[in-house]
């Protein structure tokens, strides 16, 4: 009864309060009927006990997010967010009460406990004000709003968010975690103050929004992008540095680390690679990196990674997975590449759940942070005659870490991980699949191919992304979140923009048209979602690139493979209205990405406006440059009859020559030219001399110019990193 109670009030504060008490009814019995749904989900996250009724329900029970569903027995009216939160707080003449935070997110959980079961602060809220629970990996562009107005109030931008809101939408008050008594006071405070003086507060709300949100928007033509970019990686250099010493929280910064690799090919300046292997190889010798599961936690609360918090986010793998395999590329070390397939093997093992991966792993077990790894062991021995030399246990913290880069023995490892099921248990997932999350995994896995060739991987990558398209692309429309079965939440700019990548590399390589016209067809769904994005506040890097970065390397991709204009178009007009000054490091992938010029080093490499393509591929034990060309275009071959055409070169970044046997031109005649021309078309396969190429391990360059029988496009030359093949 209690129950039936709580709902009809429930909907009386909601957008049912128009409709008619039939409506009300439905509305009631629908909220019933979807906790009957789920509740032996309640039952198995320990919400509800066997048996027991819930007091309260309110109308999260019917989201598709865990994090979500775990506030929707509480006795606060919570309501998602919706287009239509402010026009109710203005009907009812009350604040808004937002509440942002995540699955895994720890500190969000200790609000929640304290302040969201409490019945003093659910009556003040529920009385008077509209109450919004917001996930911020559903709605990454309101956390972004939010984030940065916490970032510019407070200097922190973590997480949980709350924040307070006049009808119009203005900030009235913002801040992360609060005690419950000081929670409680803030909320008696201005609750108290709106009713009795709303117009003063609407004033200082609207200065306060003015103050947060003020910026300067300008035009990346006023930049000169080669020094604006190499001061932005001198500035990123001096951070990370500075961050190995200081006692606060270290993130691994993939990010920036593969921008730095990315210059290093570019300049064989050792600067870059240094300070990268040195962030990489301290981090992965901390408890900071799980070497007995693999992968690695969200970050360290010290400078020096050895107190993880432990937090497992599938974005960070895909970026460990990437930054992995690009330092084994450029140094050979195949302890890199073992780490990044460790990783691997953790996020299908731990992760994989209903056909994707969940999108984390909480800190927590059985209640204690970090339980599940933390062991207490004074004999190490007995486990490994390895341990002296290869990995170290800490009486203080109870963690494992490695003395170097050297993955200890299977056998090791299988009985370091036995000593953990013996334990805490596994930590629990939040299990709802988020698609940008998963493209980018995806990504990785087609980086991890194009560097070692693995067909495992290969076949890994490929049945991925058919399947990431089975689950998130339905009836023509793209959903970011899937989740009970259920797809859900239409996708976002990074979604479109990551699962458009993943498709072109997948294409690249097996050359399945279906995927490049899925491709095209969701880069015209994102133009329109580009229209209506606030793109200024979606310009700003977080652990991932800025989301308008991703959009504009998805459309330089998409004109790389189609040649189409309107993908330059559309990289243009999110530059001119995407760029904050003065420019930070919070910007350096939009600058980037802004770059026309820069390619992304990894095959496969699109050439002639999307008229050719270049891979490596493995012949027996041979490794071949191979080229394909559509029909009717062709290339020089390495020597042209007419010396004043371009000769089809490959060479060292430092113009050195790379051995290289071309195979047999064909001999042509076009109608530009009254001699006949030696050429290449259709498939052309370039032998290469692999050991050369391992023993000097430096990008090379691909010179060409791709003509059709009446016209010649432009001389390219492309960077190549050369992959280090796998054999089993």
């Amino acid at each position: 009864m209690m129950v039936r109670c709580i709902l009809f009030m429930l909907c009386c504060l909601t957008l049912y309060c128009n409709q008619s008490v039939g409506s009300e009814a439905q509305s009631e019995q629908r909220l019933l009927k979807q906790f009957e749904i789920r509740k032996q989900w309640f039952i198995d996250q320990n919400i509800l006990n066997m048996g027991q009724t819930p007091d309260y329900i309110n109308r999260l029970v019917l989201e598709d997010s865990p994090y979500l569903l775990r506030h929707a027995l509480q006795p606060i009216h919570w309501q998602p967010w919706s287009n239509n939160i402010l026009a109710l707080a203005k009907k009812q003449n009350q604040l808004v009460y937002l509440s942002i935070g995540y699955d895994t997110c720890h500190w969000c959980h200790v609000l929640a406990n304290e302040s969201y079961i409490d019945t003093d602060i659910a009556t003040v809220l529920n009385n008077h004000f509209i109450n919004v629970k917001i996930d911020r990996e559903i709605l990454p562009e309101v956390d972004a709003k939010y984030r940065l107005a916490l970032e510019r109030m407070t200097g922190n931008p973590g997480w949980p968010i709350q924040v307070i809101l006049t009808p119009d939408g203005d900030i009235l008050w913002i801040d992360s975690y609060l005690s419950q008594p000081s929670l409680l006071s803030l909320l008696k405070v201005l609750s108290s103050k709106w009713s009795a003086n709303p117009d003063k507060l609407t004033r200082k709300a609207k200065l306060l929004q003015n103050h947060l949100f003020s910026s300067q928007k300008i035009s990346l033509d006023d930049f000169l992008l080669p020094e604006s970019y190499a001061r932005l990686l001198e500035d990123v250099m001096a951070v990370l540095t500075q961050e190995q010493s200081h006692d606060s929280p270290r993130f691994l910064r993939a990010e920036w680390l593969l921008h730095l690799l990315a210059e290093y090919d570019k300049t064989a300046n050792v600067e870059y690679l240094d300070i990268v292997k040195s962030q990489v190889d301290s981090f992965l010798i901390s408890p900071t990196y799980d070497f007995i599961d693999g992968g690695m936690h969200r970050y360290s609360e010290t400078g020096d990674w050895e107190k993880p918090h432990f937090e497992k986010m599938l974005y960070d793998q895909a970026q460990l997975i990437r930054v992995l395999v690009k330092l084994y590329l450029i140094t050979g070390m195949t302890q890199y590449i073992e780490i990044a397939n460790q990783t691997i093997e953790f996020v299908e093992s731990k992760m994989k759940y209903n056909g994707y991966y969940v999108s984390s792993l909480s800190a927590l077990s059985n209640d204690i942070e970090g339980g599940y790894y933390q062991t207490t062991i004074e004999d190490l021995s007995r486990l490994s005659d390895e341990q002296p030399s290869l990995f170290k246990h800490s009486p203080e913290s109870k963690l494992f870490s490695l003395h170097s880069i050297n993955l200890p023995s299977a056998k090791t490892i299988n009985a370091l991980s036995q000593l953990r099921k013996d334990g805490s248990p596994f930590p629990m997932a939040d299990q709802k699949g988020i698609l940008s999350w998963n493209a980018l995994y995806a990504i990785a896995l087609a980086e991890m191919y194009s560097a070692t060739l693995d067909e495992q991987i290969q076949r890994k990558m490929y049945q991925y992304i058919d399947q990431l398209n089975e689950l998130f692309y339905r009836d023509g429309q793209l959903y970011r979140i899937v989740y009970d079965g259920r797809a859900s939440v239409d996708a976002k700019l990074d979604d479109y923009a990551l699962f458009i990548e993943a498709l072109l590399l997948k294409y690249g390589i097996s050359g399945n048209s279906n995927d490049l016209a899925l491709a095209v067809k969701l880069s015209n769904q994102m133009g329109m979602l580009v229209d209506n994005t606030d793109s200024l506040l979606l310009a700003v890097d977080d652990q991932l690139p800025s989301m308008v970065a991703m959009a504009i390397n998805a459309y330089k991709q998409l004109y790389l493979v189609t040649g189409e204009p309107d993908m330059t178009d559309m990289m243009t007009g999110l530059m001119t209205k995407s760029v904050q000054s003065p420019l930070t490091i919070s910007q350096l992938s939009l600058l980037f990405a802004a770059d026309k010029t820069a390619r992304n080093n990894r095959s496969p490499y699109f050439i002639g406006r999307g008229k050719g393509v270049v891979n490596f591929v493995t012949v027996g034990k041979d490794l071949i440059l191979q080229i394909n060309l559509a029909g009717g275009w062709h290339i020089n071959s390495n020597k042209p009859l007419d010396k004043k055409l371009i000769p089809t070169a490959i060479h060292f970044i430092n113009d050195d020559p790379v051995k290289a046997d071309f195979p047999e031109a064909k001999r042509v005649s076009l109608s530009f030219s009254k001699n006949m021309l030696s050429v290449y078309d259709s498939t052309i396969q370039i032998l290469l001399d692999n050991q050369q190429l391992q023993r000097t391990r430096m990008p090379i360059k691909l010179n060409l110019q791709m003509c059709f029988d009446k016209i010649c496009l432009l001389p390219e030359t492309i960077l190549l990193v050369p992959p280090q093949m796998i054999t089993h």
